[in-house]
């Protein structure tokens, strides 16, 4: 293939000027924006501009770029740390099913699981620590609930108990079999020396805490095994969910511990 002299001579000519002109612009301190060029010290031919890469070798998409112009133009590693986390407690080998602060005392935090332990958490002073695990449940505990002094946690079990605990000692001071397995239990608000609890046998339950007696007509009966119970603040009433969807509103008579069924 032929080339023309001449045209040749034009080209580098021109390609020498645009060179020149590029160079000024740069010396005299002008910032060219979006202009990157990379040469080969072998071939002397033009390279596309190096890519960003992330952690480990991974290349951001152009949504994380955007996100860490919205970050103040931090390193993309500093986006995706966890920022601002207190604590993490992982010492429970099975799902958490409860989380309780103590009354009145933001400082210590009980949680349940279906490992079948409960753990007394103190988060001050720092760094937080885990005070007290309570074992003794066979299989998961559903739920738990603190005395009103915080000196007492109930807990209930699939393993058809429930269990009165010593936070300060962190020991069993009292375990009753119901023979069904315990969904839910709560602290008489106003007598913390009862307590009710619900069974997958569609029943509640009032018993003594110091005797670990029930109380005669201390109960009630739902249509489907018992999910959730609630007091209200006084503890005249008390609130039943079941695992067919109805609500009951029970009376609680406090001096005789017995319970009358008025709505569902």
């Amino acid at each position: 293939m032929s080339v023309d002299v001449s045209e040749a001579v034009a080209y580098g000519e021109a390609d020498e000027s645009c060179r020149h002109s590029m160079d000024s612009l740069t010396g005299s301190g002008t910032h060219i924006k979006g202009h990157h060029r990379t040469t080969s010290s072998t071939s002397g031919g033009f390279l596309a501009p190096p890519v960003e890469t992330g952690h480990e070798g991974l290349v951001p998409t152009a949504d994380a770029r955007a996100s860490r112009k919205m970050a103040g133009d931090t390193s993309l590693i500093e986006n995706y740390e966890f920022q601002g986390m207190y604590h993490i407690f992982d010492h429970h080998k099975g799902a958490v099913t409860a989380l309780k602060f103590a009354y009145d005392d933001r400082t210590r935090l009980a949680i349940s699981s279906t490992d079948g332990t409960l753990t007394v958490c103190c988060l001050e002073p720092l760094p937080a620590s885990v005070q007290h695990t309570l074992s003794g449940h066979t299989k998961a505990v559903t739920d738990f609930d603190w005395s009103q002094s915080n000196d007492f946690i109930i807990s209930s079990s699939s393993d058809g108990t429930v269990r009165l605990w010593s936070t300060e000692k962190g020991t069993c001071l009292r375990s009753i079999s119901l023979g069904a397995e315990v969904y839910c239990c709560r602290f008489q608000p106003s007598n913390n020396n009862m307590f009710v609890c619900g069974t997958a046998k569609c029943q509640l339950h009032v018993f003594n805490v110091s005797t670990g007696k029930s109380y005669k007509g201390g109960g009630g009966k739902t249509n489907g095994p018992v999910s959730c119970i609630s007091f209200d603040r006084n503890g005249e009433v008390v609130w039943a969910g079941d695992a067919k969807g109805f609500v009951y509103c029970f009376c609680f008579h406090i001096a005789s511990g017995r319970m009358q069924r008025t709505k569902r």
